[in-house]
Protein backbone atom coordinates (compact mmCIF):
# COMPACT_ATOMS: atom_id res chain seq x y z
CA UNK A 1 0.00 0.00 0.00
CA UNK A 2 2.80 2.38 0.73
CA UNK A 3 4.52 1.53 -2.39
CA UNK A 4 1.55 2.49 -4.21
CA UNK A 5 1.12 5.66 -2.45
CA UNK A 6 4.86 6.61 -3.36
CA UNK A 7 4.16 5.79 -7.25
CA UNK A 8 0.96 8.17 -7.00
CA UNK A 9 2.72 10.20 -5.66
CA UNK A 10 5.94 10.36 -7.57
CA UNK A 11 3.44 10.49 -10.72
CA UNK A 12 2.47 14.01 -9.23
CA UNK A 13 5.87 15.36 -8.42
CA UNK A 14 6.72 14.90 -11.90
CA UNK A 15 3.41 16.87 -13.21
CA UNK A 16 4.48 19.81 -10.79
CA UNK A 17 8.03 19.39 -12.67
CA UNK A 18 6.75 20.12 -15.99
CA UNK A 19 4.11 22.90 -14.61
CA UNK A 20 7.17 24.29 -13.73
CA UNK A 21 8.78 24.19 -16.88
CA UNK A 22 11.72 21.84 -16.12
CA UNK A 23 11.94 18.19 -17.46
CA UNK A 24 14.93 16.10 -15.57
CA UNK A 25 14.72 12.72 -18.12
CA UNK A 26 16.36 10.61 -15.58
CA UNK A 27 16.16 6.81 -15.35
CA UNK A 28 18.19 6.54 -11.94
CA UNK A 29 15.34 7.88 -9.62
CA UNK A 30 12.43 5.79 -9.11
CA UNK A 31 9.62 6.36 -6.95
CA UNK A 32 11.01 3.33 -4.78
CA UNK A 33 14.20 5.31 -4.03
CA UNK A 34 12.81 8.24 -2.41
CA UNK A 35 10.63 8.67 0.52
CA UNK A 36 7.79 10.56 1.04
CA UNK A 37 9.86 13.01 3.15
CA UNK A 38 11.87 13.62 0.04
CA UNK A 39 8.96 14.04 -2.11
CA UNK A 40 7.45 16.81 0.15
CA UNK A 41 11.76 17.96 0.15
CA UNK A 42 11.48 18.21 -3.22
CA UNK A 43 7.77 20.16 -3.70
CA UNK A 44 8.96 22.73 -1.48
CA UNK A 45 12.58 23.57 -3.09
CA UNK A 46 10.51 23.65 -6.86
CA UNK A 47 7.90 26.34 -5.01
CA UNK A 48 5.14 23.88 -5.25
CA UNK A 49 4.15 24.08 -1.38
CA UNK A 50 4.74 26.20 0.92
CA UNK A 51 7.01 25.04 4.55
CA UNK A 52 4.32 26.41 6.32
CA UNK A 53 1.63 24.09 4.56
CA UNK A 54 4.02 20.52 5.11
CA UNK A 55 1.39 18.46 7.08
CA UNK A 56 2.49 18.26 10.84
CA UNK A 57 2.35 13.97 9.72
CA UNK A 58 5.44 14.61 7.75
CA UNK A 59 7.94 16.19 10.21
CA UNK A 60 8.69 14.30 13.16
CA UNK A 61 11.00 16.70 14.89
CA UNK A 62 12.29 20.50 14.31
CA UNK A 63 15.38 19.32 12.41
CA UNK A 64 12.98 17.76 9.64
CA UNK A 65 11.59 21.07 8.85
CA UNK A 66 15.22 21.99 8.49
CA UNK A 67 16.16 19.43 6.39
CA UNK A 68 12.61 19.84 3.76
CA UNK A 69 13.79 23.73 3.55
CA UNK A 70 17.06 22.62 2.35
CA UNK A 71 17.70 23.52 -1.12
CA UNK A 72 18.52 20.74 -3.35
CA UNK A 73 21.45 20.65 -5.47
CA UNK A 74 20.85 17.80 -8.17
CA UNK A 75 19.49 17.94 -11.80
CA UNK A 76 20.31 21.69 -12.88
CA UNK A 77 21.96 24.74 -10.96
CA UNK A 78 21.46 28.12 -11.88
CA UNK A 79 24.23 30.70 -10.28
CA UNK A 80 24.97 34.43 -10.80
CA UNK A 81 27.99 34.78 -13.21
CA UNK A 82 30.94 36.22 -12.14
CA UNK A 83 30.83 38.25 -14.83
CA UNK A 84 27.99 39.81 -14.76
CA UNK A 85 27.78 43.38 -13.94
CA UNK A 86 28.28 45.46 -10.91
CA UNK A 87 26.20 48.38 -9.90
CA UNK A 88 27.24 50.75 -12.12
CA UNK A 89 25.64 53.91 -14.66
CA UNK A 90 24.36 53.27 -18.11
CA UNK A 91 24.39 55.66 -20.45
CA UNK A 92 21.31 55.99 -21.94
CA UNK A 93 19.91 58.22 -25.34
CA UNK A 94 17.87 61.19 -24.59
CA UNK A 95 15.77 60.82 -27.33
CA UNK A 96 15.66 57.22 -28.56
CA UNK A 97 16.09 53.22 -27.30
CA UNK A 98 19.09 52.34 -26.16
CA UNK A 99 19.33 48.40 -27.00
CA UNK A 100 20.02 45.58 -25.17
CA UNK A 101 21.85 46.59 -22.13
CA UNK A 102 22.71 43.84 -19.64
CA UNK A 103 21.06 43.73 -16.89
CA UNK A 104 22.37 40.36 -15.15
CA UNK A 105 24.68 37.58 -16.47
CA UNK A 106 24.26 33.46 -15.17
CA UNK A 107 25.31 30.10 -15.63
CA UNK A 108 23.54 26.82 -15.22
CA UNK A 109 25.09 23.65 -14.54
CA UNK A 110 23.58 20.72 -15.38
CA UNK A 111 24.46 17.76 -12.42
CA UNK A 112 24.29 14.48 -12.49
CA UNK A 113 24.27 11.80 -15.74
CA UNK A 114 20.90 12.61 -17.01
CA UNK A 115 20.09 15.81 -19.80
CA UNK A 116 17.27 18.38 -18.79
CA UNK A 117 14.99 20.31 -20.97
CA UNK A 118 14.31 23.85 -20.03
CA UNK A 119 11.53 24.78 -21.46
CA UNK A 120 11.21 28.51 -19.23
CA UNK A 121 12.72 30.76 -17.31
CA UNK A 122 11.16 33.51 -15.51
CA UNK A 123 12.83 36.63 -14.91
CA UNK A 124 12.18 39.83 -12.15
CA UNK A 125 12.53 43.44 -12.83
CA UNK A 126 12.55 45.49 -9.72
CA UNK A 127 12.75 49.29 -10.37
CA UNK A 128 14.65 51.81 -7.81
CA UNK A 129 11.74 52.55 -5.56
CA UNK A 130 8.18 52.14 -5.06
CA UNK A 131 7.20 54.73 -7.48
CA UNK A 132 9.51 53.33 -10.28
CA UNK A 133 7.20 51.97 -13.17
CA UNK A 134 9.13 49.10 -14.69
CA UNK A 135 7.54 49.46 -18.09
CA UNK A 136 8.47 53.06 -18.30
CA UNK A 137 12.25 51.79 -18.34
CA UNK A 138 12.01 49.19 -20.51
CA UNK A 139 9.41 47.89 -22.99
CA UNK A 140 11.25 44.62 -23.79
CA UNK A 141 13.19 41.99 -22.07
CA UNK A 142 15.70 39.42 -23.52
CA UNK A 143 17.22 36.31 -23.09
CA UNK A 144 20.27 34.65 -24.55
CA UNK A 145 21.14 31.16 -23.71
CA UNK A 146 23.24 28.05 -25.61
CA UNK A 147 23.65 30.64 -29.02
CA UNK A 148 20.19 31.28 -29.01
CA UNK A 149 18.13 34.55 -28.70
CA UNK A 150 14.25 35.13 -27.16
CA UNK A 151 12.32 38.43 -26.47
CA UNK A 152 9.33 39.15 -24.36
CA UNK A 153 7.23 42.45 -23.90
CA UNK A 154 6.93 43.90 -20.29
CA UNK A 155 3.60 43.70 -18.39
CA UNK A 156 2.26 46.96 -17.35
CA UNK A 157 3.56 46.98 -13.65
CA UNK A 158 4.76 49.37 -11.04
CA UNK A 159 8.22 48.64 -9.03
CA UNK A 160 8.60 45.34 -9.88
CA UNK A 161 7.79 42.99 -12.39
CA UNK A 162 8.03 39.69 -13.51
CA UNK A 163 8.52 38.28 -17.05
CA UNK A 164 8.24 34.49 -18.27
CA UNK A 165 9.99 33.15 -21.38
CA UNK A 166 8.10 30.32 -21.62
CA UNK A 167 8.84 28.74 -25.39
CA UNK A 168 12.49 28.25 -24.69
CA UNK A 169 12.41 24.27 -25.73
CA UNK A 170 15.92 24.41 -24.96
CA UNK A 171 17.83 20.22 -24.11
CA UNK A 172 20.57 21.10 -21.61
CA UNK A 173 23.01 18.22 -21.97
CA UNK A 174 24.89 16.48 -18.21
CA UNK A 175 27.55 17.40 -17.15
CA UNK A 176 27.62 20.75 -19.09
CA UNK A 177 27.45 24.41 -17.88
CA UNK A 178 25.59 27.19 -19.92
CA UNK A 179 26.35 30.85 -19.97
CA UNK A 180 22.86 32.80 -20.04
CA UNK A 181 22.62 36.90 -20.49
CA UNK A 182 19.46 39.10 -19.17
CA UNK A 183 19.35 42.54 -21.16
CA UNK A 184 16.32 44.90 -21.32
CA UNK A 185 15.41 47.75 -24.07
CA UNK A 186 15.98 50.97 -22.22
CA UNK A 187 13.35 53.69 -23.45
CA UNK A 188 14.67 57.62 -23.57
CA UNK A 189 14.66 59.15 -20.31
CA UNK A 190 11.09 61.89 -20.41
CA UNK A 191 12.19 63.73 -16.68
CA UNK A 192 8.61 62.33 -15.93
CA UNK A 193 7.83 58.62 -15.05
CA UNK A 194 11.54 57.54 -16.38
CA UNK A 195 13.85 59.79 -14.78
CA UNK A 196 17.56 60.48 -14.68
CA UNK A 197 18.89 57.88 -11.95
CA UNK A 198 16.01 55.52 -12.28
CA UNK A 199 17.44 52.11 -11.77
CA UNK A 200 16.67 48.44 -12.93
CA UNK A 201 17.87 44.90 -11.15
CA UNK A 202 17.22 41.81 -12.54
CA UNK A 203 17.05 38.60 -11.08
CA UNK A 204 15.78 34.85 -11.58
CA UNK A 205 12.56 34.76 -9.82
CA UNK A 206 12.29 32.44 -6.55
CA UNK A 207 16.24 32.08 -6.49
CA UNK A 208 17.32 34.90 -3.83
CA UNK A 209 21.22 34.15 -4.69
CA UNK A 210 20.67 35.20 -8.50
CA UNK A 211 20.47 38.50 -8.28
CA UNK A 212 21.96 40.80 -10.56
CA UNK A 213 23.21 44.33 -9.05
CA UNK A 214 21.33 47.68 -9.71
CA UNK A 215 21.91 49.24 -12.97
CA UNK A 216 21.61 53.00 -12.74
CA UNK A 217 20.24 55.51 -16.02
CA UNK A 218 21.81 58.75 -16.95
CA UNK A 219 22.21 60.66 -20.02
CA UNK A 220 25.17 61.74 -18.57
CA UNK A 221 28.33 60.52 -17.18
CA UNK A 222 31.93 60.55 -16.80
CA UNK A 223 34.87 58.55 -18.53
CA UNK A 224 38.59 57.94 -17.16
CA UNK A 225 41.65 57.08 -18.56
CA UNK A 226 44.67 56.47 -16.32
CA UNK A 227 47.93 56.95 -17.73
CA UNK A 228 50.13 56.04 -15.03
CA UNK A 229 49.71 54.04 -11.88
CA UNK A 230 52.70 53.04 -9.56
CA UNK A 231 53.26 52.07 -6.02
CA UNK A 232 56.62 52.59 -3.96
CA UNK A 233 57.86 51.28 -0.63
CA UNK A 234 59.11 53.77 1.84
CA UNK A 235 60.20 54.12 5.17
CA UNK A 236 58.62 52.95 8.36
CA UNK A 237 56.77 50.31 5.77
CA UNK A 238 54.63 52.53 4.16
CA UNK A 239 53.33 51.87 0.56
CA UNK A 240 52.31 54.67 -1.87
CA UNK A 241 50.24 54.28 -4.39
CA UNK A 242 49.64 57.16 -7.35
CA UNK A 243 48.20 56.51 -10.15
CA UNK A 244 47.27 59.45 -12.85
CA UNK A 245 43.66 60.16 -14.84
CA UNK A 246 42.15 62.45 -17.19
CA UNK A 247 38.48 62.47 -16.18
CA UNK A 248 36.18 63.93 -19.46
CA UNK A 249 32.21 64.56 -18.64
CA UNK A 250 29.92 64.33 -21.48
CA UNK A 251 26.29 64.82 -21.90
CA UNK A 252 26.12 67.32 -18.76
CA UNK A 253 28.16 69.89 -16.73
CA UNK A 254 29.55 67.27 -13.80
CA UNK A 255 31.51 67.30 -10.53
CA UNK A 256 34.49 64.58 -9.37
CA UNK A 257 34.41 64.04 -5.88
CA UNK A 258 37.38 64.07 -3.47
CA UNK A 259 35.38 62.77 -0.60
CA UNK A 260 35.31 59.43 0.50
CA UNK A 261 33.41 57.98 -1.90
CA UNK A 262 36.33 57.49 -4.14
CA UNK A 263 37.14 53.92 -3.18
CA UNK A 264 40.58 52.04 -2.92
CA UNK A 265 41.11 48.32 -2.85
CA UNK A 266 43.84 46.75 -1.91
CA UNK A 267 44.75 43.16 -1.63
CA UNK A 268 47.67 41.82 1.06
CA UNK A 269 48.35 38.85 3.46
CA UNK A 270 48.50 41.00 6.60
CA UNK A 271 46.22 44.10 7.50
CA UNK A 272 46.86 47.31 6.99
CA UNK A 273 45.62 51.01 7.81
CA UNK A 274 44.62 53.37 4.84
CA UNK A 275 46.00 56.83 5.02
CA UNK A 276 44.13 59.62 4.25
CA UNK A 277 43.63 59.57 0.11
CA UNK A 278 43.36 62.57 -1.76
CA UNK A 279 42.36 63.66 -5.53
CA UNK A 280 44.53 66.14 -6.54
CA UNK A 281 43.73 68.45 -10.29
CA UNK A 282 46.72 69.35 -12.19
CA UNK A 283 44.63 72.41 -13.14
CA UNK A 284 42.48 74.44 -11.15
CA UNK A 285 38.72 75.81 -12.18
CA UNK A 286 37.01 78.65 -10.26
CA UNK A 287 33.74 76.54 -10.38
CA UNK A 288 35.26 73.77 -8.04
CA UNK A 289 33.11 73.19 -4.84
CA UNK A 290 34.30 73.26 -0.98
CA UNK A 291 37.76 74.00 -0.79
CA UNK A 292 38.23 71.36 -3.67
CA UNK A 293 36.05 68.61 -2.33
CA UNK A 294 34.38 69.01 -5.94
CA UNK A 295 35.68 69.55 -8.76
CA UNK A 296 33.91 70.80 -11.77
CA UNK A 297 34.15 69.34 -15.43
CA UNK A 298 32.42 71.05 -18.28
CA UNK A 299 30.35 69.14 -20.88
CA UNK A 300 32.63 67.91 -23.46
CA UNK A 301 36.14 69.05 -21.25
CA UNK A 302 38.33 66.69 -19.76
CA UNK A 303 40.63 67.57 -16.64
CA UNK A 304 43.52 65.89 -15.41
CA UNK A 305 44.26 64.01 -11.73
CA UNK A 306 46.75 62.72 -9.27
CA UNK A 307 45.21 60.27 -6.84
CA UNK A 308 47.31 59.47 -3.77
CA UNK A 309 47.20 57.17 -1.14
CA UNK A 310 49.12 55.80 1.68
CA UNK A 311 49.09 52.31 3.21
CA UNK A 312 50.68 51.99 6.54
CA UNK A 313 51.39 47.87 6.81
CA UNK A 314 51.99 46.07 10.00
CA UNK A 315 55.67 45.04 9.82
CA UNK A 316 58.45 44.88 6.76
CA UNK A 317 57.89 41.48 6.32
CA UNK A 318 58.13 40.24 2.44
CA UNK A 319 54.29 40.77 1.26
CA UNK A 320 52.83 41.04 -2.12
CA UNK A 321 50.47 43.79 -2.65
CA UNK A 322 47.58 44.40 -5.39
CA UNK A 323 46.36 47.63 -5.58
CA UNK A 324 44.01 49.51 -7.61
CA UNK A 325 41.59 52.10 -7.74
CA UNK A 326 37.73 51.00 -7.69
CA UNK A 327 35.36 53.86 -8.23
CA UNK A 328 35.31 57.41 -8.64
CA UNK A 329 32.64 59.66 -7.35
CA UNK A 330 30.80 61.85 -9.61
CA UNK A 331 27.65 63.91 -9.47
CA UNK A 332 25.30 66.17 -11.77
CA UNK A 333 25.49 68.50 -8.38
CA UNK A 334 28.48 68.51 -5.23
CA UNK A 335 26.23 67.02 -3.03
CA UNK A 336 24.68 64.12 -5.48
CA UNK A 337 27.47 61.10 -5.82
CA UNK A 338 27.31 58.50 -7.95
CA UNK A 339 29.57 55.63 -8.86
CA UNK A 340 31.61 54.97 -11.83
CA UNK A 341 30.20 52.40 -14.48
CA UNK A 342 33.63 51.95 -16.40
CA UNK A 343 36.28 50.04 -16.49
CA UNK A 344 39.37 51.09 -14.12
CA UNK A 345 41.54 48.27 -14.34
CA UNK A 346 44.40 49.89 -16.19
CA UNK A 347 44.58 51.48 -12.34
CA UNK A 348 46.08 48.06 -10.89
CA UNK A 349 49.59 47.49 -9.54
CA UNK A 350 51.68 45.49 -7.68
CA UNK A 351 54.57 45.64 -5.68
CA UNK A 352 56.38 42.85 -3.12
CA UNK A 353 58.22 44.00 0.11
CA UNK A 354 60.96 41.55 -0.73
CA UNK A 355 61.74 43.45 -3.71
CA UNK A 356 62.55 46.84 -1.65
Amino acid sequence: MENLFKKSFFACLLAVFLCLGVTNFAKDVSADSLSVRDFIRLLINTGAVAPDKVPTSATTSSNDTAYLTTPITSGMKISLDPASPTASVVLVDKKAVTDAVVLLKGQIVVEGSSDILLTELPITLTGSSSSTKVSAITPRLNLTIAGKHYSELIGDALFTSTTTFNNLGLKLEAGQSYSFTVSADINNVDGVIFKEGDSLTASVATLAGVRGEPQLFYTCSISANITNARALITTDARVTYNADLTISAFGADLYVSNATTTNYQVSTTSAVVMGQHRLESKDKDLRDANDGQYFFIADGDSRDFMFTVVLNTSSTTPENFNLRLSNIGWGLTPDLILPYGGDLQDSAVSISMANN
